[in-house]
Protein backbone atom coordinates (compact mmCIF):
# COMPACT_ATOMS: atom_id res chain seq x y z
CA UNK A 1 0.00 0.00 0.00
CA UNK A 2 1.56 3.26 -0.98
CA UNK A 3 0.63 6.63 0.63
CA UNK A 4 0.07 9.41 -1.25
CA UNK A 5 0.73 13.45 -0.25
CA UNK A 6 -3.03 13.67 0.39
CA UNK A 7 -3.68 10.70 2.59
CA UNK A 8 -0.43 12.00 5.04
CA UNK A 9 -1.88 15.27 4.85
CA UNK A 10 -5.30 14.76 5.91
CA UNK A 11 -3.94 12.29 8.96
CA UNK A 12 -1.80 14.84 9.88
CA UNK A 13 -4.62 17.61 9.85
CA UNK A 14 -6.89 15.16 11.42
CA UNK A 15 -3.84 14.51 14.38
CA UNK A 16 -3.70 18.24 14.92
CA UNK A 17 -7.65 18.70 15.19
CA UNK A 18 -7.45 15.85 17.39
CA UNK A 19 -4.98 17.46 19.69
CA UNK A 20 -6.11 20.61 19.48
CA UNK A 21 -9.75 19.84 20.86
CA UNK A 22 -7.89 17.33 23.74
CA UNK A 23 -6.30 20.63 24.66
CA UNK A 24 -9.62 23.28 24.31
CA UNK A 25 -11.97 20.88 26.24
CA UNK A 26 -8.90 20.17 29.27
CA UNK A 27 -10.28 21.80 32.17
CA UNK A 28 -8.13 24.34 33.71
CA UNK A 29 -5.29 24.10 36.82
CA UNK A 30 -6.90 24.42 39.78
CA UNK A 31 -5.15 25.39 43.00
CA UNK A 32 -6.39 24.38 46.60
CA UNK A 33 -6.74 27.58 48.84
CA UNK A 34 -7.83 28.00 52.24
CA UNK A 35 -11.42 29.71 53.24
CA UNK A 36 -13.32 30.44 55.83
CA UNK A 37 -14.94 27.47 57.49
CA UNK A 38 -17.79 29.32 59.18
CA UNK A 39 -17.59 33.26 60.15
CA UNK A 40 -14.14 33.85 61.60
CA UNK A 41 -13.44 36.86 63.48
CA UNK A 42 -10.30 39.22 63.47
CA UNK A 43 -7.15 39.14 65.92
CA UNK A 44 -7.74 35.26 66.69
CA UNK A 45 -5.09 32.59 66.06
CA UNK A 46 -5.88 31.23 62.80
CA UNK A 47 -4.37 27.86 64.34
CA UNK A 48 -7.68 28.13 66.50
CA UNK A 49 -10.56 28.10 63.98
CA UNK A 50 -12.39 26.32 61.32
CA UNK A 51 -10.67 27.07 57.89
CA UNK A 52 -11.42 24.85 55.23
CA UNK A 53 -9.73 24.01 51.75
CA UNK A 54 -11.17 24.60 48.16
CA UNK A 55 -10.36 24.52 44.37
CA UNK A 56 -10.38 27.14 42.37
CA UNK A 57 -9.08 27.98 39.06
CA UNK A 58 -7.39 31.84 39.95
CA UNK A 59 -5.38 31.94 43.50
CA UNK A 60 -3.75 35.13 43.05
CA UNK A 61 -4.01 36.71 46.21
CA UNK A 62 -5.19 33.66 48.00
CA UNK A 63 -3.04 31.49 50.53
CA UNK A 64 -2.39 28.15 50.12
CA UNK A 65 -3.91 25.00 51.93
CA UNK A 66 -0.35 23.93 52.74
CA UNK A 67 0.60 27.37 54.18
CA UNK A 68 1.46 27.68 58.15
CA UNK A 69 -0.96 29.11 59.76
CA UNK A 70 1.19 28.78 62.98
CA UNK A 71 1.49 32.56 64.87
CA UNK A 72 -0.89 34.64 62.14
CA UNK A 73 -4.30 36.13 62.46
CA UNK A 74 -6.55 37.91 60.34
CA UNK A 75 -6.64 42.07 60.64
CA UNK A 76 -10.09 41.55 59.03
CA UNK A 77 -13.15 39.21 59.76
CA UNK A 78 -14.02 36.81 56.76
CA UNK A 79 -17.64 35.30 56.27
CA UNK A 80 -18.07 31.31 55.50
CA UNK A 81 -16.76 30.61 52.89
CA UNK A 82 -14.48 33.35 51.72
CA UNK A 83 -11.11 33.08 50.76
CA UNK A 84 -8.26 33.41 53.00
CA UNK A 85 -6.79 36.49 51.62
CA UNK A 86 -2.67 36.52 52.33
CA UNK A 87 -2.94 40.18 52.69
CA UNK A 88 -4.96 39.85 55.74
CA UNK A 89 -2.35 37.61 57.53
CA UNK A 90 -0.68 39.59 60.25
CA UNK A 91 1.84 37.73 63.31
CA UNK A 92 0.17 36.84 66.42
CA UNK A 93 2.72 39.10 68.36
CA UNK A 94 0.72 42.25 66.94
CA UNK A 95 -2.16 41.32 68.93
CA UNK A 96 -0.12 41.83 72.38
CA UNK A 97 0.76 45.70 70.83
CA UNK A 98 -1.86 47.22 69.12
CA UNK A 99 -0.96 50.82 68.44
CA UNK A 100 2.05 51.32 66.39
CA UNK A 101 5.45 54.08 66.54
CA UNK A 102 7.03 55.78 63.22
CA UNK A 103 10.70 55.98 63.63
CA UNK A 104 13.01 57.07 60.51
CA UNK A 105 16.81 55.81 60.51
CA UNK A 106 19.76 55.69 58.60
CA UNK A 107 19.30 52.60 56.73
CA UNK A 108 22.84 51.26 57.87
CA UNK A 109 21.18 51.24 61.34
CA UNK A 110 17.85 49.65 59.92
CA UNK A 111 19.30 46.06 58.88
CA UNK A 112 20.01 48.30 55.71
CA UNK A 113 16.50 49.09 54.87
CA UNK A 114 15.74 45.33 54.07
CA UNK A 115 12.97 44.79 56.48
CA UNK A 116 9.56 44.25 55.09
CA UNK A 117 6.12 44.28 57.19
CA UNK A 118 6.05 41.18 59.64
CA UNK A 119 9.42 41.07 60.00
CA UNK A 120 10.86 40.51 63.75
CA UNK A 121 13.03 43.28 64.94
CA UNK A 122 15.21 43.42 68.48
CA UNK A 123 16.16 46.99 69.29
CA UNK A 124 19.71 48.02 70.62
CA UNK A 125 19.89 51.58 71.93
CA UNK A 126 23.63 53.04 72.57
CA UNK A 127 23.74 55.92 75.59
CA UNK A 128 26.87 58.21 76.35
CA UNK A 129 27.99 57.71 79.77
CA UNK A 130 29.82 60.40 81.70
CA UNK A 131 33.10 59.30 82.97
CA UNK A 132 35.24 61.49 85.35
CA UNK A 133 37.57 62.85 82.49
CA UNK A 134 36.41 60.52 79.19
CA UNK A 135 32.70 60.33 77.58
CA UNK A 136 32.21 56.36 76.82
CA UNK A 137 29.53 54.34 75.03
CA UNK A 138 27.19 51.93 76.09
CA UNK A 139 24.99 49.75 73.88
CA UNK A 140 22.19 47.61 75.71
CA UNK A 141 19.35 45.72 74.09
CA UNK A 142 15.84 48.02 74.75
CA UNK A 143 13.44 45.82 73.16
CA UNK A 144 13.16 42.42 71.61
CA UNK A 145 10.70 40.23 68.95
CA UNK A 146 9.01 43.94 67.83
CA UNK A 147 7.04 43.43 64.99
CA UNK A 148 7.65 45.70 62.19
CA UNK A 149 4.46 46.86 60.48
CA UNK A 150 5.88 49.05 57.32
CA UNK A 151 8.56 50.18 55.84
CA UNK A 152 9.94 52.21 53.07
CA UNK A 153 13.47 52.50 52.31
CA UNK A 154 15.36 55.69 50.37
CA UNK A 155 18.76 54.75 49.18
CA UNK A 156 21.08 55.32 46.49
CA UNK A 157 20.20 51.84 44.27
CA UNK A 158 23.19 50.16 46.18
CA UNK A 159 22.00 49.42 49.70
CA UNK A 160 23.90 52.51 51.24
CA UNK A 161 22.89 55.85 52.19
CA UNK A 162 19.15 56.83 52.60
CA UNK A 163 16.72 56.71 55.19
CA UNK A 164 14.07 54.19 56.44
CA UNK A 165 10.85 55.07 57.83
CA UNK A 166 9.60 52.14 59.49
CA UNK A 167 6.05 51.28 61.44
CA UNK A 168 6.66 49.28 64.41
CA UNK A 169 3.79 47.09 66.61
CA UNK A 170 4.41 48.70 70.22
CA UNK A 171 2.08 48.93 73.40
CA UNK A 172 2.48 52.45 75.57
CA UNK A 173 5.36 50.72 77.90
CA UNK A 174 7.45 49.92 74.48
CA UNK A 175 6.65 52.41 72.79
CA UNK A 176 7.76 55.09 76.01
CA UNK A 177 11.33 53.05 76.02
CA UNK A 178 11.73 53.26 72.26
CA UNK A 179 11.17 57.23 72.80
CA UNK A 180 13.40 57.74 75.91
CA UNK A 181 15.69 55.47 73.57
CA UNK A 182 15.54 57.91 70.26
CA UNK A 183 15.36 60.72 72.48
CA UNK A 184 18.86 60.43 74.44
CA UNK A 185 21.08 58.00 72.59
CA UNK A 186 21.13 56.39 69.20
CA UNK A 187 19.17 53.11 68.10
CA UNK A 188 19.68 50.30 65.71
CA UNK A 189 17.01 47.62 64.55
CA UNK A 190 18.55 44.21 64.04
CA UNK A 191 16.13 41.52 62.39
CA UNK A 192 16.07 38.11 64.28
CA UNK A 193 14.27 34.83 63.20
CA UNK A 194 12.34 33.99 65.94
Amino acid sequence: MTLDRRTIAGALLAVVAAAGTFALTQPPQRTTVLVAGTDLPSGVPLSRLPVETRDVDVSDGLVPADHDLDGLVLSAPLRAGEPVLASLLEPTARLSAPDALAITLDVGHAAQGLLMPGDLVDVYATFAVADPGAERHVTEQVAAGVVVIDVAADDDGFGAGGEARILLAVDDDLAATLVFAMRTGEIDLVRVDR
